[in-house]
């Protein structure tokens, strides 16, 4: 019994899921303004366990642009992605994000939902570009808005699905 148990709760569990899952690798390069101008280098891996919901995990490099500034720190965070439209070559995707980025002088937390288009190029790579940013951003003990593209303003990357 118990052995029929188990094997249900599998087979409702792969139904659950749906299509086939898979991991996935890759990075990104963002350009952004906050007090100046900053580039950030990023390498992510995740799990798509649908077409529609995948979850990932990030961690970046960022390289302030301003001559005081002008120096090397990381970046951390998580993402959900949730997949609102697709014809299997161009995807319509929403991300909810946790960022953490650590600097000598600042340390800045972003809560937002990430509007994103992917494009499959084969079975195995995409293409992204998040379009902006909705949400909030904690800095110098202060909380501000995170709206549209003036918060992001440009990220592409490129991932490999196994």
């Amino acid at each position: 019994m118990k052995k029929v148990l188990v094997l249900l709760i599998v087979a409702l569990s792969f139904s659950f899921v749906g299509k086939a899952q898979t991991g996935f690798v890759g990075g990104g390069l963002t350009l952004f303004f906050s007090d100046g101008l900053l580039y950030m280098s990023t390498i992510h891996g995740g799990y798509e366990f649908n077409d529609k919901i995948a979850v990932m995990a990030m961690g970046g490099i960022v390289a302030i642009g301003q001559d005081r500034y002008s120096h090397v720190n990381g970046s951390v965070g998580t993402y959900f992605r949730y997949t609102t439209w697709h014809n299997n070559v161009i995807y319509l995707d929403l991300k909810p994000a946790i960022e953490i980025a650590f600097t000598d002088y600042i340390s800045v937390a972003d809560i937002a939902v990430v509007p994103s288009l992917r494009f499959r190029c084969s079975t195995h790579w995409e293409v992204f570009s998040d379009i902006g940013a909705f949400g909030v951003r904690y800095m110098e003990g202060d909380w501000m808005p995170r709206i549209g593209i003036s918060s992001v303003t440009a990220v592409m990357g490129v991932n490999y699905r196994f």
